[in-house]
């Protein structure tokens, strides 16, 4: 059931990256949302390039 969950999650990022990108969105721009909502979400106030990776 959890990777039933993991797959949609990623199918949804997806989804949402492909519509940014065919709006004329800045790649650099899109993926620095994602990672903003991951930082936020997960209440991080420090991490390394390995954990951002």
């Amino acid at each position: 059931m959890q990777d039933i969950k993991k797959e949609s999650q990623l199918l949804a990022s997806l989804a949402v990256f492909r519509e940014r990108y065919d709006s004329q969105k800045d790649i650099y721009g899109i993926i620095s949302e994602f990672l903003n909502k991951i930082i936020t979400s997960q209440g991080k106030h420090s991490f390394n390039l390995t954990e951002i990776c």
